[in-house]
This record gives structure tokens, sequence and C-alpha cells, in this order.
């Protein structure tokens, strides 16, 4: 691996992590040479506290890309490190591909940290999916490491990054953020966060638990679709809120009068999802109620109440 090269800026040190390895990309399951991906060029950024988002396994060109939680709450002498993945790009007759990404970061206050284009890249060949599998994602590299330290202002940090197809010249962007977080103070409400891991699916439905709050359970609702999408992480995701509210639902009256709600606010996929779900609660609501009550465990020797009385 080699050593990393280091920027500063304003006492912000960004280390640019170059990876022994080559650029990643992972194909699905199934995948065939005889067509291009069906999806638009499609970006999205990976934000870790660790710098494994690569498992390698016999081999530097045999690795994929390891679906980590995202953390983007920091404080002072943590690092963030974030990647760049992308999905939908062209890829030629003989299935090679290249792209080049930048990242732009932006302070608190609005200015701009740190503005890099072209840094990091991806090429090599994949295989084309088959319809209904969805696009290979390739990770663009190096990544980008952020380092805080108490000279740095508490707040959002805005990342931005773009990447471009060479073999079309289309490109995609997309934003994403950090948040340094005062010594003092608390971790940041999951209202206010992204619902894009089932670590914040957790959190919001810690957050119902303690507050009673209806916009945790209508957060969990806003991902429901997902399951329906044709990304493997996204499907993830929303089959985890699926099943978390169904069981929610079925457990507590609060959670199945929100759902209920919420059903004639929705529309779509989401409306559809919903009621399939508020009538399964239903079903088994009512063969909870149907079954006979099973009877009294006998006691235990020495326990209250024991012997018990003899039957006349």
């Amino acid at each position: 691996m080699k050593a990393p090269s280091r920027i500063a800026s304003g006492g912000f040190v960004l280390s640019l992590f170059f990876q022994a390895l080559a650029p990643c990309a992972e194909a699905p399951a199934g995948a065939s040479k005889d067509r291009n991906p069906p999806e638009p060029l499609k970006v999205t950024l990976g934000i870790s506290d660790t710098t494994e988002f690569i498992e390698t396994r016999g081999g530097a060109r045999e690795h994929k890309i390891l679906l980590t939680p995202h953390v983007r709450e920091y404080r002072s002498g943590q690092v963030a490190h974030v990647v760049i993945i992308a999905t939908g790009f062209e890829t030629s007759a003989d299935g090679r591909y290249g792209l080049t990404g930048g990242y732009r970061v932006q302070k608190p206050d609005g200015s701009v940290l740190l503005e890099r284009a072209a840094i990091a890249h991806a090429y090599g060949t994949v295989s084309k999916p088959k319809p209904g599998f969805g696009s290979a994602r390739v990770m663009l590299t190096p990544a980008l490491n952020i380092s805080f330290d108490n000279s740095h202002a508490p707040g959002a940090y805005l990342i931005r990054a773009t990447v471009y197809d060479r073999s079309t010249g289309a490109s995609a962007s997309v934003e994403d953020r950090v948040f340094l977080l005062g010594p003092l103070s608390p971790l940041m409400n999951p209202l206010d966060l992204p619902v894009d891991s089932a670590e914040m699916l957790d959190r919001l439905w810690g957050l119902y638990a303690t507050t009673e709050d209806p916009r945790a359970v209508r957060r969990i609702l806003s991902v429901l679709h997902l399951r329906k999408s044709q990304d493997g992480e996204e499907i993830l995701l929303g089959a985890a809120a699926e099943w978390s509210l169904g069981s929610m639902a079925f457990q507590d009256p609060r959670v199945y009068a929100i759902c209920k709600e919420e059903l004639g606010k929705e529309s779509g996929v989401t409306r559809e999802m919903l009621s399939t779900l508020l009538q399964e609660v239903e079903k088994k609501k009512a063969a909870s109620q149907s079954q006979p009550a099973a009877p009294a465990a006998p006691l235990p020797p020495g326990s209250p109440g024991w012997p018990p009385a003899p039957e006349k």
C-alpha cells in the first residue's frame, strides 16, 4: 500500500488514501455480456469511520465492495473516510469502462474547504448484467479521508462528488454531509439524518420508544418503497423497514394507528405496500384472538399456593 499524500487547507488536514488494490468492480450474480445496464449513471457516497471499504479474497484483483453502515457524526480526533460508488455506467462491447470523479468539501459557514476535480478514478472490465439484476457497481479510488481536530468548527460539512463517464461524457453528482459535534454535544436527532441504514432504523425506533413521536414512524415509512427498488442495498433497507413496521404495528396499537393514518396520505408503491402490510397485521391479530387460552401451568412444589386444594 502506498503512503498517503496529504493536503493541508487552513489547518484542516485532508489525506487522500491511495489503495494498492485495483479499482473495485462488483457485478451481480447471473451477469451476462448480452446487454447494457438499463439504469442511467448514478452516484452514491460511502461514508465511514473505518478504511475497510474493500474485502480482499485470494489476491489483489478479487475483491468486493463492503456494505458498511454510514457514519456521519464525528468528534475531534476522528476521521471520516469517503468513497464514491457509481452504477449505470456504459461499457464497450468487451465490457470495458472508465470513470473519473472529483470532490468538493464545504465548511459549515458555506465557504469552500477543498475542491479537486478528476482526482478519483475507476477503470477495468465488468460483465454486463441480465435485465432485472441491476447494474454493476464500481468504487472510485482514492478515497477521501477528512481528519477532524479541535481547530475545526462544529457543524455540517457538505461533501459533493461528481463522476464523469469517459465513454459517453455523461455525468452525475451526489451530495451528503458529515457532522462535527462539539465536545459536549449529544448525538444528533435521528429525525434530522437520512434514513439509509438498518442502524438508522434502530435509532428511529429507539426515539419512538422513548418519546412516542409519530415522526419517527413516518420516517421509517418513507423508505418502505425501497423494497421494490432495483438496487440491492435499497432492497435490504426497504425490507428491514417493512419487517419492523409489521412487527411494531402488531405489538403497538399506536404504531398501527399511525400507519393507518398515513395510508390515506400515501400513493403509488408506498400506499400499495402499506395496505398489504396492514392487512397482514389485521389477519395476525384476528388469528391470535381466535386461539383458545393456554391452560394454566401447574404450580411447582414450594411456590405460594402449593399444594393445590383438592378438587371437590
